[in-house]
């Protein structure tokens, strides 16, 4: 049982190089809100830990671009392009949603106003994937659109349109159209220190829960949570991120196999976790800590249950981050 389950159950359908040069900037290096605005990404690295095996790959900056164009699907206007060189994720924990498996470029559009407006995946010259950001008229982050098309000249095998409603600047509800299926989900959150963090996503009988039972820094209400099916048992998902600056230095996600202290069968599903935007623009949104987590669970697939497995060791995701001006 998740949160958005009709997503979850669905079949999978399997530039320009200019030099980048900038500066790698270290925690002390950042002074003041305006400087940490102006930091950019160069480069995220996703590594894979696990029984199958251990993969380490490297996401590069390849372009980085003034634009002055009009989208023609939105009426958007574009002011910013930058793209990053994907090597294969392999076939281990960590997989695109589309189920391409070869090299892929991120293509990354900004507005003129400076906000994300797309990603696009794309495999050679195709898009097999395709997220689109919408905001309204006071900046506030309002919608995203979810495209995936991983053949060309076929009918898109999966479209999602998420429209998010705020209680002042906290989302409280996720109102999702599935490929026709409308559905609504409440979002519920608790405090930690001076920040807050998602509890619960559920639409009443489903959802996701935060089971506690990490300790979280006052600082970071993020630092460590796990989330389970809102059913209670079985599957959970440890999440654990590390702030630097206010800017997402480290994000762990960890599937727990190790059944070492006991608990028989539970949370020893081989899961798969499928990559998303947020995990490499969360601190480029607004309410980017939040929409990390709820996508999180949502791009969750918990494996089927391994009745008395062998002395497994979990099994790890981590995304590193490199920053430059």
């Amino acid at each position: 049982m998740v949160a958005f389950p009709t997503i979850r159950h669905k079949p999978l359908i399997a530039i320009f190089f200019v030099a980048i040069s900038c500066s790698i900037i270290q925690d002390g290096d950042i002074k003041s809100a305006e400087e940490l605005s102006k930091l950019k990404l160069t480069s995220f690295q996703i590594a894979q830990t696990t029984n199958s095996g251990n993969s380490t790959v490297t996401a590069t900056m390849t372009y980085d671009s003034v634009k002055n164009f009009v989208d023609t699907n939105t009426g958007m206007t574009i002011a910013r392009r930058v793209e990053y060189s994907l090597p294969p994720l392999g076939n281990l924990k960590m997989k695109l949603r589309s189920g391409t498996t070869a090299s892929t470029r991120l293509r990354i559009n900004y507005t003129d106003t400076k906000k994300v407006f797309s990603m696009r995946i794309l495999q050679l010259d195709s898009t097999v994937e395709l997220y689109r950001f919408f905001y309204s008229s006071s900046g506030q982050l309002i919608q995203i659109k979810t495209f995936m098309d991983p053949v060309d000249g076929l009918p898109l095998t999966l479209v999602i349109d998420d429209i998010f409603t705020y209680t002042g600047n906290t989302i409280s509800t996720i109102t999702r159209n599935f490929n026709g299926s409308p559905s609504t989900h409440q979002i519920t959150y608790g405090s930690q220190g001076s920040g807050s963090y998602v509890t619960q996503i559920a639409n009443g009988t489903q959802g996701y829960s935060n089971s506690g039972g990490c300790s979280n820094s006052n600082s970071n209400p993020y630092a460590c949570t796990i989330y389970y099916p809102q059913s209670g048992g079985g599957p959970q998902v440890y999440m654990y991120t590390t702030l630097i600056s206010n800017s997402l230095d480290q994000l762990s996600l960890q599937d727990q196999r190790n059944n070492s202290g006991g608990g028989g069968s539970n949370n020893r599903e081989a899961d798969t976790y499928y990559f998303h935007p947020l995990m490499i623009l969360r601190n480029q949104v607004a309410s980017g800590d939040h929409l990390l987590v709820m996508y999180l669970m949502d791009w969750w697939s918990i494996g089927a249950t391994i009745n008395n497995p062998p002395p497994f060791t979990d099994e790890k995701v981590i995304f590193r981050y490199t920053y430059g001006f």
